[in-house]
């Protein structure tokens, strides 16, 4: 299918930029497939991935977010018609089935005519404006060339005369800073209830010497719920001791014991949230070690991302209908890679049309249990491709560890699984080792 975008906001407004690609990068940077030269734009800001005939868009954590429709988005299914805003442009989202004129080159909108231009703009720094910020700002500009140039002549008088005194506040505003930042981030954290946001995916916490928060006793979140379904993702390291114990709690119950990684990351844990364990409103993700523990041993955790999908409107029949379509997925299992991925989907989703009833009938626990069967399955595959690719890999077997990675793809068919997205990550890491 070609994807279409029109720009409905801009200098080059009604101008169409066609592509023919499973995945499209827009941003400032040179290697984006549609370059927008836009300092309210991050250097790689958004993406359009396809699956199948469904187009998400993935906002990369830009600066200024991505609005679609003009609500902001991070993740969010498109549809012909949305108007898609990075920045101060605007496109109107389409695709067809026709190729026309479609081209997978890269495209530029409004490039500057000098070289270093075009080159000062994609290496800047992000515009700390949002865009509605940026409106304000303008909206303050004088419009007299002459009183602009009279404010200038006066500051400058006024920096010169007061030139120790704004050292002097600069210096004491570093030492604040300093001080603060020093409390952030060598402070124990332990006590501290911290908040799930944007910035927490990139960010690490625990007891190891290059935690971005110390916090050597507990790791404490809240998030907010409507007592849908809530997912928890996060990447474990650290646990040396087999003695050591680390616990996840939601709220008071306990959901999940992590093992020991060693000096380093471990895999991405995907953790499914039982609803009764969840309250409307406020709760609390906890990562507890053993208080029986000394304070020497050592944990951590990073890239928490909390998820909450809103529950379908009850339906037997539809349950039924999905169920029987996992469970076809699951006799083709032998012959189709793609089948357990596609059957653990269809189970998540009948899960998803029975959660509604109170109180839940005989068929969600039977479900329940095929999908953990299912799921079970399928990770013990993908643990086994994830084990001959760190053996090759150990090896410096990097071409072969590459292909097993490749190979274990094909068990992952949507692009927006999590699994399948670390496992590109891997890939991309060891095409690097690779080329070196």
């Amino acid at each position: 299918m070609v994807v279409k975008l029109k720009l409905i906001k801009g200098k080059s407004q009604g101008k169409e930029f066609c592509f023919y690609k499973n995945k499209i990068g827009i941003g400032r940077n040179q290697d984006n497939d549609l370059v927008v030269y836009d300092l309210n734009v991050s250097r790689h800001h958004v993406e359009i991935i396809q699956d199948k005939n469904i187009y998400i868009l993935r906002d990369l954590g830009s600066r200024n977010g991505t609005r679609v429709n003009h609500q902001t988005m991070t993740d969010v299914q498109l549809k012909n018609g949305d108007i898609i805003q990075v920045g101060e442009i605007a496109f109107e989202f389409k695709s067809e089935n026709t190729l026309g004129n479609a081209v997978q080159s890269w495209q530029q909108i409004d490039p500057p005519d000098s070289a270093s231009d075009r080159h000062e703009i994609a290496h800047n720094q992000t515009a700390a404006f949002r865009l509605d910020e940026l409106k304000k700002f303008k909206s303050k500009t004088t419009n007299s060339e002459n009183s602009y140039s009279v404010s200038i002549v006066r500051r400058s008088h006024f920096l010169r005369r007061h030139f120790r005194l704004l050292a002097f506040i600069g210096l004491l505003l570093c030492l604040v800073a300093g001080l603060m930042g020093y409390w952030v981030f060598y402070k124990d954290h332990s006590n501290f209830v911290l908040a799930i946001n944007d910035q927490t995916d990139d960010l690490s916490f625990g007891c190891f010497d290059d935690a971005i928060v110390k916090a050597c006793q507990r790791v404490q979140f809240k998030f907010y719920s409507r007592r849908g379904r809530v997912s928890v993702s996060f990447t474990p390291g650290f646990i040396e001791s087999k003695a050591t114990t680390v616990k996840v709690f939601i709220n008071e119950t306990a959901i999940y014991d992590i093992a020991p990684t060693g000096h380093k990351w471990e895999e991405t844990v995907d953790l499914k949230i039982d609803r009764k364990l969840l309250k409307m409103g406020e709760n609390r993700l906890s990562f507890v070690l053993d208080s029986d523990l000394k304070r020497t041993h050592r944990f951590g955790i990073s890239h928490i991302v909390i998820q909450e999908e809103s529950l379908y409107p009850p339906s037997l029949s539809k349950a039924q209908w999905f169920i029987q379509q996992a469970e076809h997925m699951l006799s083709l299992k032998d012959s189709e890679r793609y089948a357990l991925a596609y059957s653990e989907s269809y189970y998540w989703t009948a899960l998803g049309l029975l959660e509604g009833f109170e109180p839940l009938p005989l068929i969600f626990y039977k479900t329940q249990r095929e999908y953990k069967n299912v799921s079970d399955e399928l990770s013990t595959v993908l643990e086994s491709y994830r084990l001959k690719a760190e053996q090759a890999q150990n090896n410096k077997h990097y071409f072969e560890a590459e292909t097993i990675l490749y190979q274990s793809l094909e068990y992952l068919p949507h692009a927006h699984d999590l699994r399948r997205i670390s496992i590109e990550k891997k890939i991309a890491s060891l095409a690097k080792n690779h080329e070196l």
